[in-house]
Order: C-alpha cells, then structure tokens, then sequence
C-alpha cells in the first residue's frame, strides 16, 4: 500500500483543527470560483474531493493544509475481543483470531480488502464474558467438559481436525477456510466419535520429560487395538513402555511430546 492509500485526514494549520477530506475541500471552495481553483485547473470536472482523496498530499499542498495519517484500528474478535491477526492462503485472506473465529473470506482479494470487511463486522471491545461459548460447543463435548472455541480436534472417519469458531461455526483445520454446516448434523448425533486433544496431568507432564532424558522419546501413541504405549525415538523406532503412563492418551491416539511438556505449535 502507498502513502495515498493510507487512510488520511486534513489538518488546518491556522485552527488547529482535523477534518477529513471532503469537509476540508468544502471549506476551500467557499466564496472562490472554479475557474481560479488550483485543484479544478489539474482536475476539470466537479468531483473535487473524489480527487482529492486519491491525491491527499498533493490536494492538501494546493489547498494549504498539512496531511494527517490515521492509525489503522486493529480488527478485534467479534467474540472474545482479542486482536485478530491477517490469514492468507492461496491468494485469499481473512483475519483471524486465537479463539478460532474469522473475519469474512475475502476470495481471491487482498490484506487490505479483507481489512475493509472485518472492519465493517461489529467487534466486541473487552475480554470474553465467562462461560459464554456458542452451544455447539456444550452439544459436542458434553455440559461437563464442553469444547472450547478454537480447540482442535478429530472425527472417527473424518480426514483433518476440525474446530469450532467463536460464532459457533464448524471449520476444517487444513487452512481451507470452508466452514461444514453439512458435517455438523454428523458431529452432533455421534458425540462418541470425537477424538479430542488429552488434557495431561501434572504426573503424565513428568513421565514424558522422564521419556525425553531416558530414551529420546519425541512422541508416543496408544494402539488402536490392544492399547499398547509406544514410544516413538526419531523418524522411525519405536519402544514398547508400560502401557498404565499416560492415561489420557485413547487407543489409536498419537501425540507429541513437546505437546504434553509445552512448547507445542498453537
């Protein structure tokens, strides 16, 4: 983006005062006729401002006014009030936030496009109201436990991880960005297909550092049948441990073990 790009107003160098641009050529025009009108001598039809707004620091020479950037705002989760942050792929963009909500999908636009349509979905201002979750979440997780709004997790003979938004929606975690209305009724009537990401105790945290400093270990799994534990030692050995660590860890889950100690990708 150019410096005429960016969102400006006027400054009136005798008051003081900030304008924005339209008001700041109406003032310039008043009592003054076109023909003697510097900006109309480079511009010869009736749409000054229109002009002027495509060219803010030239107009505000001619026009004697200084030239004041705004600030671009930040975009702001409509859900939780976080600061959302710019998401592009494959040419398209969006802004998203931790939580998992996303600003509109500006298809095949730009940063700046996608900007000017998370500007324009209201925004919540301060932190997240407790236990205000969309219900989709309590519906798939359960009242106890429900799923958190950004929490990743799988589906018994689904492809990819799946989370829900903080306006409740069921989006894909493969960076596609289409959200699977259609897949939800799936979701909701098999709660027992769900496979979510363990919580680890503080014990199963010490058992998977013991795993780093004694074997090297980078990840271990459960079998899908038998629930043997593995732990899994570079690329491609694995050693069999004693099946009662990690009780968290469900037949046919894998983890990492930078994920159980922290440190993981978000």
């Amino acid at each position: 983006m150019n410096d005429q790009d960016k969102p400006v107003k006027f400054r009136d160098p005798k008051t003081g005062k900030v304008i924005n641009i339209k008001t700041g050529v109406e003032m310039f025009c008043r009592g003054k006729r076109c023909d003697t009108c510097p900006i109309h001598s480079i511009h010869h039809d009736d749409y000054c401002s229109v002009w002027a707004a495509d060219h803010p620091v030239e107009a505000a020479g001619l026009m004697g006014y200084e030239v004041v950037e705004e600030p671009k705002k930040d975009v702001l989760c409509r859900y939780c009030g976080e600061k959302m942050r710019p998401y592009p792929h494959q040419g398209n963009f969006w802004f998203e936030c931790k939580c998992g909500s996303r600003s509109p999908v500006i298809w095949h636009g730009t940063e700046e496009t996608a900007y000017e349509a998370a500007m324009k979905t209201p925004q919540k201002e301060g932190p997240m109201e407790q236990n205000a979750k969309p219900r989709i979440c309590e519906v798939l997780g359960g009242k106890d436990n429900p799923i958190e709004p950004g929490e990743h997790f799988m589906f018994r003979g689904m492809e990819g991880y799946f989370f829900i938004t903080g306006t409740g929606d069921l989006v894909s975690v493969d960076g596609d960005a289409h959200i699977f209305y259609t897949r939800a009724a799936a979701l909701i009537n098999c709660p027992d297909r769900i496979i979510r990401k363990p919580r680890f105790a503080e014990k199963e945290v010490a058992d998977a550092k013991a795993l780093v400093r004694i074997l090297g270990a980078t990840q271990v799994k459960r079998t899908e049948y038998g629930g043997n534990l593995h732990a899994v030692i570079g690329d491609n050995a694995e050693v069999v441990v004693n099946q009662d660590l990690f009780p968290s860890l469900i037949p046919g889950q894998s983890v990492r073990i930078k994920d159980i100690v922290g440190g993981g990708d978000d």
